[in-house]
């Protein structure tokens, strides 16, 4: 468990931007250039098998992320001090600071 909530928040802001991000990705046919390695070999089956793979390692890393986003809620959920927290999902919202990556 994190220690302070206000990181908590942080990290749900976070992950929820990247699988908004890979989303997106997803829905336009867009494979961001992390996710494709170096191709030894240039040839059309090669490079449709790289891209095969890159969708898959999208979606592995979306199916991770959302299972990273249900821990960081079970983490809020069971936060110990969480009435007594110096900063609030409201003071965040309005701080803006729980929406600066999305």
């Amino acid at each position: 468990m994190t220690g302070d909530l206000s990181k908590i928040y942080k990290k749900i802001g976070a992950t929820r931007a990247n699988i908004n991000f890979l989303t997106r990705c997803r829905k336009y046919n867009v494979i961001p250039k992390g996710f494709l390695s170096k191709s030894r070999i240039s040839t059309i089956k090669s490079t449709q098998m790289e891209v095969r793979f890159a969708r898959i390692r999208m979606r592995e890393m979306l199916n991770a992320l959302h299972a990273k986003l249900f821990l960081l809620d079970l983490d809020r959920v069971s936060f110990p001090n969480k009435h007594s927290c110096k900063f609030s999902l409201g003071q965040l919202t309005q701080n803006k600071m729980y929406f600066t990556r999305c």
